[in-house]
């Protein structure tokens, strides 16, 4: 009934910063929204403790005014996160539940570490603008974009060598086959996140792929993301 997107946005020397965003689920063909309104959501670790317990409303778009907050944000351990949810309807009544774990990464790293990629989708050149700049802008929990959206791409990279990781970023087509290297923007990401800029107008409705590559004094890191373009 929902999707969720949890990652790692920033972190302190010691405790990795969790983010989660969700937004009502599509039927078959991406048609229909399901009747979720509201995400009641309690994070734990696995020895009991709490890190967050609050009421969630789906995800908005960049730059909206919002009366209640569309994500969740708290500090954490390193180890696993339990995050337990339940869906509600407009009237407050529970639909179902959602139960996942994720797994929070040790931020000062031995080697290169990719991080959660975090996807913003635009809907105009404005749009796009005001998120180059927006830090703290909700993820699009969503793999699934239309052709008239423009999405910008977030990639935080850590590494234990003194220096920042080079991160790159390619388009494949569905059976793993480049297509074109994404271009680099800069913005007010953070110093460890690299920022990429996709236009989906030229794609053909279907399948693709990201890869992102993180270069330091280690072997390169790869990471694959998976996404859909509808019409």
């Amino acid at each position: 009934m929902i999707q969720v997107w949890s990652g790692v946005t920033r972190a302190s020397d010691t405790r990795a910063r969790v983010v989660v965003t969700w937004e009502p689920g599509r039927g078959p063909g991406g048609t229909a929204r399901s009747e979720a309104a509201r995400v009641t959501l309690k994070a734990t670790t696995r020895d009991g403790a709490q890190l967050f317990n609050g009421t969630l409303d789906p995800v908005q778009g960049i730059g909206e005014a919002i009366a209640a907050a569309d994500r969740a944000e708290f500090d954490a351990p390193v180890g696993v996160v339990q995050l337990d949810m339940a869906i509600l309807g407009e009237r407050g009544q529970q639909l179902d539940t959602d139960t996942r774990d994720f797994e929070v990464p040790d931020l000062k790293p031995r080697r290169t570490l990719l991080l959660p990629p975090v996807v913003l989708a635009t809907r105009s050149a404005r749009e796009f603008r005001v998120a180059t700049s927006e830090r703290d802008a909700s993820p699009d929990p969503s793999r699934e974009f239309r052709r008239t959206e423009r999405l910008l791409i977030r990639v935080p990279a850590l590494s234990g060598a003194a220096e920042r990781p080079r991160v790159t970023a390619q388009l494949l087509n569905r059976s793993g086959h480049k297509m074109w290297d994404l271009v680099s923007i800069p913005g007010d990401a953070g110093t460890d996140v690299s920022q990429f800029d996709l236009p989906l107008a030229p794609l053909a409705p279907g399948e693709y792929i990201l890869q992102f590559t993180a270069t330091s004094d280690a072997e390169p890191v790869e990471q694959r993301v998976s996404f859909k373009v509808t019409g």
